[in-house]
């Protein structure tokens, strides 16, 4: 019984010579990413790391801290954090964004790729595009109104081999 405790490490004279032989980290702790967190997130992230914090602005995401992310803290050295009503990159997008770039998506289920790209790009948006023939779905959908210069995923697919030919033939 003796050598299976051991085995498994749960002999206290063992653990006790571990603990004793471990050296101690006595570096002071690093300040983690807080930036784009929740507050209650943040907030248990420093409390489980003994951290003390203190918080401005109004809102429940980060926006900044201060010391950044990866600076070593003084003894007792409070993270000053800034909060918004929204995550920092979508603060930061939202800042920039005027409604002059916006505009509506263009309905282009049933064109051609390629009479579809040239629809949406003259639109102003940009494309990701999966398969060929024609466009069967798109994302956003038509009629929406989104940012100019964001992607618009269209997706496609070859027409059955059967309407092909008569296609053909009604011409």
């Amino acid at each position: 019984r003796k050598m299976t405790e051991r085995f498994l490490g749960v002999d206290d004279g063992i653990r006790q010579f571990a603990e004793n032989r471990s050296p101690r980290n006595t570096a002071s702790p690093a300040v983690p990413m807080l930036t784009g967190m929740t507050l209650e997130h943040a907030g248990r992230l420093l409390s489980h790391q003994n951290l003390n914090f203190s918080t401005s602005g109004a809102g429940s995401f980060v926006s900044s801290q201060l010391p950044e992310a990866g600076a070593r803290l003084e003894q007792g050295e409070t993270i000053r954090l800034t909060l918004s009503a929204l995550p920092a990159g979508i603060a930061a997008l939202e800042e920039q964004t005027s409604d002059d770039s916006r505009a509506t998506i263009p309905e282009v289920r049933g064109l051609s790729m390629r009479e579809a790209v040239q629809t949406l790009r003259s639109a102003g948006y940009t494309i990701n595009r999966t398969g060929s023939g024609t466009v069967y779905a798109q994302f956003p959908e038509a009629g929406a109104i989104m940012q100019t210069g964001r992607p618009v995923t269209i997706r496609g697919r070859a027409r059955p081999m059967e309407q092909l030919v008569s296609e053909r033939r009604g011409r």
